[in-house]
This record gives C-alpha cells, sequence and structure tokens, in this order.
C-alpha cells in the first residue's frame, strides 16, 4: 500500500466514524453530487447543524435515511416490487 492509498484509507475510515459531516464530505462518503443534498436541504428534507468549525454540517444517520427512502421510491416510479424487510442487510437500514 502507497502512502497515498493510505491517506486515502485514513479519510474514509474517519469519514465512517463521525456522526456530523460537511456537505461536501457526506457527497463524497455517498457517492453523490453535493448539489443534490444542498438541494434537500433547500427542500427542507434535509437538516443542518453548525459544527464546532463553524459549517454547515448533516448527520450521516439521516442522510442514510434520506437515500434509503429515495432508492425506495425511484424502485416504485420504476415498477420494480418493493425490497421486504426481512430480506435487507445490516447496511440498508
Amino acid at each position: 500500500m502507497n502512502t497515498d492509498e493510505l491517506i486515502e484509507q485514513m479519510q474514509k475510515d474517519e469519514l465512517e466514524d463521525a456522526p456530523l459531516l460537511s456537505v461536501i464530505d457526506a457527497a463524497r462518503f455517498f457517492g453523490l453530487k453535493p448539489q443534490i443534498l444542498y438541494y434537500y436541504i433547500r427542500t427542507g428534507k434535509l437538516e443542518t447543524e453548525t459544527c464546532n468549525c463553524g459549517r454547515k454540517c448533516v448527520r450521516r444517520e439521516v442522510v442514510q435515511q434520506l437515500l434509503k427512502v429515495r432508492d425506495e421510491s425511484a424502485r416504485v416510479r420504476q415498477g420494480l416490487p418493493r425490497i421486504p424487510a426481512e430480506t435487507q442487510t445490516e447496511e440498508d437500514t
């Protein structure tokens, strides 16, 4: 493992443990564009909190739940069946 890979892994581990993430870090963590999260903030679907550093941050668990609902809605709109609760993995919840 070279130095760049080590630094990237350390940053990823740090994000996984943090309860509050900046909007950009949250988007990076969940593989989204930051504009999507800013849209949810503007429409009131996602609330921000001010971190100790003074930046607007979002709770990782809230973003994860919002994306789960968004993915479920997309499945329904496409006519795909809902995923039964008993078949969901620990990552899905």
